[in-house]
């Protein structure tokens, strides 16, 4: 694949996926948080539950986030930069895309 091709399949492909994901993670978060009040025998998970969504926040934030936007910009204006497939395999390797 072209860094072309990935530029702009992975720019369009998180322009969608960036505007719905935070309605997953809030869902996440207020169902783990409703596992913390309402059960006393699980909730050493519920808190690790928790604690594993907003880690998974701040890496995406971190990494992921800025990654995706710099892929985004780059797909509307039809422009290719020169670090695309080095900055897609940052992004990868931290599992937060």
């Amino acid at each position: 694949m072209s860094d072309a091709a990935l530029v702009e399949t992975m720019g369009r492909l998180h322009e969608v996926a960036d505007r719905g994901m935070p309605i997953f993670g809030v869902v996440g978060m207020v169902g783990a948080l409703v596992s913390i009040a309402s059960t006393r025998p699980s909730l050493p998970w519920a808190l690790t539950a928790v604690a594993a969504q907003v880690l998974r926040i701040v890496v995406y934030r971190r990494v992921a986030a800025p990654v995706n936007a710099e892929l985004m910009r780059h797909a509307r204006a039809g422009s290719v930069p020169s670090d695309a497939r080095a900055s897609e395999k940052a992004c990868e390797s931290t599992g937060a895309v």
